[in-house]
């Protein structure tokens, strides 16, 4: 037994031994990935609405609202992938926060719409990042099984067996290893793919209805190409109003800034204030001070740290650009959220941090104190965002 086991301390490992361990190794993985990828899902949001996200291979995302038909939009993911995005029910903790029972209640979700309208990329982001993760988990538990399944295989047959074996099929190595490639693609690619039957290229037309908008080229199927069509027009035009107004609100923000910077230089520099000339500053000459003692060494000053207090955003997203512009402006390094940056605290109403914290300068950091208005999912969606959320300690940010 020692004797063997010397044999395999002894044993050399040979350029071509490594290689064929990186073929096995990429058999594994590339497959594994291929499938994946393909079969990746998540739960996430669609405006007010719970979503299922899957992975297909259309190069298309295609959003399905049951009865009233389809969206189509083509989509950002790369080689080829695209999403299927089956839109589920409103919950009902949307209008937990002064809730009525009457049609008021209806208000939130339709002013989720809009935001959602408004600010699609966030969103879609936060859609893609689920995937990914979901993707990568599937990855490493197929490449997991995969692993253990031939360890075990390779176990028992030993090593005479497995000897016969790869000699008996050493001449149609090659063509087994592309056999199984193809049949795992097919199957990823099947698993992937969209149950549902196709609209006729001539009913997924693209609507003009969202030209100039985030969502232009998207096409529309079923009896929800109608409503669009004839409707959708009063809620583009409700968009490009609230797209106005924040627009000039930023400008504004930024002219204001602009102007105040033109006054403080003008109150700071004395020449440009009196029209004279400074006098020169008397610089001290080693005669000065006869007591001969040294002078204390100046202190250094403290660091200044730009802080940018925001409060109450209930996922107005429009503010976002205002307040990623202020940050700009000011230099802030430190963001304070006093809380309340949703409106019910609900799993929906996580593009509303995602496109706040999407709105800020790279490097600032955000520190949030939750309000009534959040909740613990609130605080989910902000560790995800990347800001530090307060939960009863110091913490130390920005310095």
């Amino acid at each position: 037994m020692l004797a063997r086991v010397g044999d395999v301390g002894r044993r050399q490992v040979t350029p071509r031994r490594v290689g064929a361990w990186l073929l096995v190794g990429l058999a594994v993985v590339l497959p594994c990935a291929a499938w994946g990828v393909t079969t990746a899902s998540a739960q996430g949001s669609l405006g007010p609405h719970t979503a299922r996200y899957e992975v297909t291979v259309d190069g298309e995302v295609t959003v399905d609202l049951g009865p009233l038909g389809t969206i189509v939009i083509d989509s950002p993911l790369p080689v080829g992938l695209g999403a299927r995005v089956v839109v589920q029910e409103i919950p009902e903790d949307v209008t937990s926060i002064d809730a009525a029972t009457s049609i008021e209640s209806l208000v939130p979700a339709l002013e989720q719409y809009v935001a959602f309208f408004t600010g699609p990329e966030a969103t879609v982001a936060l859609a893609v990042r689920a995937l990914v993760a979901d993707a990568v988990q599937r990855t490493l538990l197929a490449v997991l099984a995969v692993t253990l399944a031939l360890l075990g295989l390779r176990a028992l047959l030993g090593v005479r067996r497995r000897a016969e074996l790869a000699a008996r099929f050493r001449p149609y190595r090659t063509a087994t290893a592309g056999a199984a490639a193809i049949v795992v693609l097919v199957v990823g690619g099947i698993t992937a793919s969209d149950p549902l039957p196709s609209a006729p290229a001539d009913a997924r037309r693209a609507s003009s209805v969202f030209d100039d908008t985030p969502l232009e080229g998207a096409r529309i199927t079923g009896r929800l190409a109608g409503v669009v069509d004839t409707y959708g027009g009063y809620a583009v035009d409700a968009w490009r109003e609230n797209e106005r107004f924040y627009a000039a609100a930023e400008e504004a923000v930024r002219a204001a800034w602009a102007d105040r910077v033109e006054a403080d230089q003008r109150l700071l520099d004395p020449r440009r204030a009196t029209g004279r000339p400074v006098p020169p500053v008397r610089t001290p000459t080693p005669g000065d001070g006869e007591s001969g003692t040294e002078e204390p060494e100046k202190a250094e000053a403290p660091e200044l740290v730009t802080a940018l207090v925001v409060s109450d955003l209930h996922c107005n997203i429009g503010m976002a650009r205002v307040i990623g512009a202020v940050a700009e402006l000011s230099g802030a390094a430190l963001v304070l959220n006093a809380g309340d940056t949703t409106v019910n605290g609900t799993v929906v109403e996580s593009y509303c941090v995602q496109t706040f914290a999407d709105a800020l300068p790279d490097g600032v950091v955000t520190v949030v104190a939750n309000g009534n208005h959040d909740s613990e999912d609130t605080a989910e969606q902000e560790r995800a965002a990347g800001w530090v959320v307060l939960e009863g300690e110091v913490v130390e940010a920005a310095g």
